[in-house]
């Protein structure tokens, strides 16, 4: 919640600090995952918010077509 506040206000850098500390300390957690996922995505660096999902996927899902 505070990283989102930050970034709502402006502050991208302390918000992606802030980010960055919970993914390692909740490493695996996919929930933090996503979050700084979606931030990075928000930020328009969408190759490093793909480039996070996959390195955390615990497999690849199947795609059917």
């Amino acid at each position: 919640m505070e990283a989102f506040s930050l970034e709502e206000a402006g502050f991208f850098y302390d918000a992606a600090l802030i980010y960055t500390a919970a993914a390692k300390r909740y490493a695996g957690n996919l929930l933090v995952r996503d979050t700084q996922a979606a931030f990075l995505s928000r930020m328009g660096l969408l190759e490093a918010a793909k480039a996070l999902l996959k390195r955390y996927m615990p497999f690849e899902p199947e795609v059917k077509g």
